[in-house]
């Protein structure tokens, strides 16, 4: 499984959302996606908005990778756990606050 999570980001991240959900309708791996606020709504993927912190633990310890928005916590975490990352930056950090990203 692969599973991307954005956190509480307050920022929905549709570019990576959107991105993800693609992927998945051309590869075999199920993937799950922590959207929190975002507005988008994955067509390919499996989704939930926001989870208890066992839950979404519960999703990354199973991942085979973990696609994130380069989160400090969440770099600590994947790196303790042992999996695989794929680290995928908002657009610009002077984009930050300034629209859909």
């Amino acid at each position: 499984m692969i599973s991307l999570t954005v956190g509480i980001h307050f920022q929905g991240l549709k570019r990576l959302l959107k991105t993800v959900d693609e992927i998945s309708s051309r590869i075999l791996n199920v993937i799950m996606i922590q959207k929190g606020c975002s507005k988008y709504v994955p067509r390919n993927s499996k989704y939930f908005d926001f989870g208890t912190m066992r839950i979404a633990m519960e999703y990354i310890q199973k991942s085979d990778l973990l696609v994130f928005d380069a989160g400090i916590g969440i770099i600590i975490f994947s790196r303790e756990c042992g999996i695989p990352d794929l680290i995928f930056p908002v657009k610009s950090l002077t984009s930050i606050g300034r629209g859909p990203q």
